[in-house]
């Protein structure tokens, strides 16, 4: 036998379509370690009438990619450096070469799959080694899940036309360097009962046998999987003591002050818009085009009666949110509510806030009877001349006292020099 007591590893490679490799190894110390890798991949990928779809289909996306990568250089001959400080560009960036190095994997695939797969056929008695068509193909894989990724990542990019998303956004983009300063709070304090854990209880328990092992386990008691029995067999004494203040720090202090970040932005996001001028949302955008299509239909008019019922509600809530936001105390708020006789256990509706508006018309126009003749552009200027005629002589007043506190700085001086 070709096995004998200086065989150290058997390699078993076999190809039933797929790659099959199997591995017996013998270390120096005894026994047998086995290994099996198997790579499943499709090498003949035009064999049926869908496939050759899938190949148009794949052609489109490399047009695209050229398009984009033009697209890509024009704006960074146009913008410079300016292209470098927007986020979005490295994702675009990212998701070019990637597409570029998958269509490039392929393009192999394609070149040398068709004469292997032929030698194996020609020749059955003789081993097919596929083992590079599966790491090309492999690698193309890899590339392309990262590359869709980012793909349905960039997704987000495009939902700022929701309201609801974009205050996600909105808030994540706010919120960023205090999540950053969080951050490097909380893996200074992960990092330290890391090494701790480690330096404690690596000789005896697995999951804290090296650091990053420790650092795996901590982050899997976050989520809650942890074997609390291991560290008590341990060390009766400081296993309980690790866990508690770890669980503490982490769980009632930590994790509490990063929800109180998001939530502290997400309010002043939501009181921001609330505040702002209505922008064209796509949920309003894809209304809109709705309504021409039903009306080109011939059911548009029911469809606009259905639309101006429906009421826009805000809660009392939110409007006193909004004037707690502008400056307003809570006793103007409430003398605000009693003013106009708004319930605050009801919803303000759009009626309310056109009873309000027009509330505030008409006593404007009543201030307005009241108040007289309107200004002339003779009196604003006669008022103009005043006020620069005062701010000379605040202007000569100045320099006098400017004098006065020299002379009154001299005599000081000339005091103490007497003294002495």
């Amino acid at each position: 036998m070709w096995i004998e007591r200086g065989t150290r590893a058997v390699f078993i490679d076999f190809t039933v379509y797929n790659v099959c490799k199997l591995v017996f190894e013998f270390p120096a110390v005894g026994g047998v370690i086995t290994k099996a890798e198997i790579h499943t991949m499709k090498l003949l990928r035009f064999s049926r009438n869908w496939d050759m779809l899938l190949l148009a289909l794949e052609l489109v996306s490399y047009i695209f990619v050229a398009y984009y990568l033009l697209q890509a250089i024009r704006e960074m001959v146009h913008f410079k450096w300016n292209y470098m400080l927007k986020f979005w560009n490295y994702v675009d960036l990212t998701i070019i070469s990637l597409s570029i190095a998958a269509g490039v994997f392929s393009f192999m695939e394609y070149i040398h799959a068709p004469p292997t797969m032929k030698t194996i056929v020609n020749n059955p008695d003789v081993y097919g080694n596929v083992e590079y068509l599966a790491s090309i193909y492999t690698s193309k894989r890899e590339l392309v899940a990262v590359m869709l990724f980012l793909v349905i990542m960039k997704v987000f990019k495009y939902l700022n036309f929701n309201r609801t998303m974009g205050q996600l956004n909105s808030t994540l983009r706010q919120c960023a360097k205090d999540i950053v300063g969080f951050s490097l709070m909380f893996f200074i304090v992960f990092f330290a009962f890391s090494e701790l854990g480690y330096l404690l209880f690596g000789s005896e328990v697995e999951n804290f046998s090296s650091f990053g092992l420790a650092m795996f386990t901590l982050l899997r008691t976050i989520l809650g999987d942890f074997n609390y029995d291991e560290l008590e067999r341990a060390d009766r004494v400081l296993a309980p003591i690790y866990f508690l203040s770890y669980i503490f720090l982490v769980f009632f202090v930590l994790l509490n002050m990063f929800l109180a970040i998001i939530n502290d932005t997400y309010n002043d996001v939501k009181t921001e818009i609330s505040i702002a001028p209505d922008e064209l949302q796509m949920t309003e955008y894809l209304r809109d085009k709705l309504h021409k299509v039903l009306q080109k239909v011939g059911v548009m008019k029911d469809v606009s009666k259905k639309h101006k019922k429906s009421p826009i509600n805000a809660t009392i809530r939110q409007v006193r949110e909004v004037l707690t936001k502008c400056g307003f105390n809570s006793l103007e708020i409430e003398m605000f509510f009693a003013r106009y006789g708004i319930n605050q256990m009801a919803e303000a509706r759009v009626s309310d806030v056109e009873d309000l508006i027009r509330d505030l018309e008409m006593s404007l126009a009543t201030d307005d009877q009241k108040g007289g003749r309107s200004i002339s552009s003779e009196i604003l200027r006669e008022q103009q001349q005043k006020l620069e005629q005062l701010d000379r002589t605040l202007s000569q007043l100045v320099e006098q006292v400017k004098l006065l506190l020299d002379r009154l700085d001299r005599m000081e001086t000339v005091r103490k020099v007497r003294r002495v």
